[in-house]
């Protein structure tokens, strides 16, 4: 798959945010970054449902994904945010999650640019940019 910016389209990034209200609130200079970086780029937010109501409190996004994860096994919340991001036809996917099983899940959505937390080996493989 070829990078969306190379053809002259915006690219497509999903930006995966799960955790309480301050872990979303404290990753929005992340997203002023790259809405100055690149201001055509279509953001889509992946949140917890609990915390979509302050998206209103965030740089602009083209779209907020919510996912409800209150008692749901963890297993059932990571195949139901690898079909999300796969439905979004994404360029990119930044995560801010250490979870060992998130480098694994983001490889398997295809999506050429994966940023997320290097939490071992196995991140490093999955992950195109660990941090």
């Amino acid at each position: 798959m070829q990078n969306n910016a190379l053809h002259g389209k915006p690219m497509r990034i999903g930006v995966v945010l799960f955790g309480g209200i301050g872990d979303v609130i404290l990753a929005s200079p992340i997203l002023t970054e790259i809405r100055a970086a690149m201001p055509n780029a279509e953001l889509i937010g992946f949140f917890e449902d609990r915390t979509c109501a302050i998206a209103s409190l965030l740089p602009p996004m083209e779209a907020i994904v919510p996912l409800s994860v209150q008692g749901k096994q963890r297993s059932a919340v990571f195949f139901r945010l690898l079909q999300s991001l796969v439905a979004q036809k994404l360029d990119a996917v930044l995560c801010a999650g250490s979870s060992p099983f998130i480098a694994p899940m983001l490889k398997l959505t295809g999506i050429p640019i994966r940023v997320g937390y290097e939490v071992g080996k196995t991140s490093r493989w999955c992950l195109t940019h660990p941090a």
